[in-house]
């Protein structure tokens, strides 16, 4: 007979027959194929072997006096440490009523007497093989839920001190704002005062750059500070955000300024499902942003549906910028602002695309070649009246 693998070859059998003919007959063979095989002649002894010392298999006869083989198999499989131990019935017994019976009280094979060796062998090895692939996959699945248990234990202490460093930078923010603001009032308002007492018409040329700067300055300070605000408040209470409708003409009005644009009659029955006034923010941010980036004095914009979604795509001839630049733009910490045209807007182009993304929109730059490329501004749009349908259904 050919050889057993090695995992096999030291299973242990537990054979049960009140006929010692049939007991003999089968260690015999067993053994010769490398099994360790633990004979008895009885249920009682055969549940006592059990449990002193569990076997990898039973073989387990049918008809037997004062306990018969269902009944040994029952009270096996009620035991929590013995009921995956593999039982194949072997019996006289022919008939489909006996096999279904021997399925149902927990057997996972049955062989007929007078039996081959070859089919026991064969049957033997190959429930032992699956038993041993069954407890290899239930200690797996234990490991698994061990470490998926450890794992996110880990990614909840995580979570938590990511909520308390959120939690933290709100209230620095906060503190940094008024701080910031409280001084800057004072300094603000000490200029403007100084500066009224001058009679602008009068001032002499050299000094006069000064209320230009000024101006501007004050005005980039204060939208610095209240594009950090919103930031903070979109990144750490977004979701509390309230929204609204506002319709798809209103936000093109915002974001179209300075454009040339044809809107076709469909847009009229759009609308998007979004706080209205972040909205308008940040198209006319988008319509600023674009500006930078073109020089001929009649910029055009796209407008039209994709997807569901209603994009403005702003056509530009003076994106001088990289790929990885165009991708890097709109992240707060990125310094490529501060080396385009649009560095004075500040963080308003952040706060513009943050706003954007909270209510299922983006702001992306594509970029082409000899400075070509184009800034598309697109948010989910809905048409009037049906709230769950997207505004592809109309094309």
């Amino acid at each position: 007979m050919s050889e057993l693998p090695g995992v096999l070859k030291c299973a242990s059998i537990l054979v049960v027959d009140d006929t010692p003919e049939n007991l003999y007959v089968l260690s015999d063979m067993l053994k010769a194929e490398k099994y360790e095989v633990r004979p008895v002649p009885s249920g009682p002894l055969a549940i006592t072997a059990a449990k002193n010392n569990p076997p990898n298999l039973v073989l387990l006869d049918i008809n037997m006096p004062e306990m018969n083989g269902y009944q040994v198999c029952k009270i096996l499989k009620a035991d929590e440490k013995l009921k995956e131990i593999p039982v194949i019935f072997i019996s006289a017994l022919s008939e489909t009523l006996d096999k279904v019976k021997a399925f149902s009280s927990g057997g996972v094979d049955y062989i007929t007497k007078p039996f081959q060796f070859e089919e026991v062998s064969a049957r033997v090895k190959t429930h032992i093989e699956l038993s041993r692939i069954k407890s290899e996959l239930r200690k797996y699945n234990q490991n698994l839920e061990k470490l998926v248990g450890e794992r996110t234990a880990e990614l909840e202490t995580a979570y938590r001190r990511l909520r308390n460093i959120d939690g933290l930078k709100s209230e620095f923010i906060d503190m940094i704002s008024h701080e910031f603001r409280t001084p800057l009032s004072g300094l603000l308002g000490v200029t403007d005062f100084l500066f009224d007492t001058f009679d602008k018409m009068k001032v002499d040329a050299d000094i006069s750059w000064m209320f230009t700067v000024f101006d501007s300055s004050k005005t980039r300070i204060l939208r610095l500070l209240e594009d950090a605000t919103m930031i903070r408040n979109l990144e750490i209470s977004g979701e509390n955000q309230t929204s609204g409708f506002i319709s798809a003409n209103d936000i093109i009005t915002s974001g179209a300024q300075g454009f040339e644009y044809f809107v076709s009659p469909e847009f009229k029955g759009l609308s998007i499902l979004a706080e209205p006034a972040m909205i308008h923010s940040a198209a006319k941010a988008a319509n600023l942003l674009a500006k930078c980036f073109i020089k001929k004095e009649n910029p055009e914009l796209d407008i039209y549906v994709d997807d569901g979604n209603l994009c403005l795509k702003y056509s530009l001839d003076n994106l001088k910028m990289s790929e990885n630049e165009a991708v890097n733009f709109f992240e707060l910490s990125s310094s490529v602002r501060c080396s385009t045209y649009a560095q004075h807007l500040g963080l308003s182009t952040v706060a513009a695309r943050k706003i954007l993304n909270h209510f299922g929109g983006d702001l992306k730059f594509i970029v082409s070649e000899d400075s070509i490329g184009w800034l598309i501004m697109n948010l989910p749009a809905i048409k009037s009246g049906e709230s769950a349908r997207p505004a592809s259904a109309l094309e």
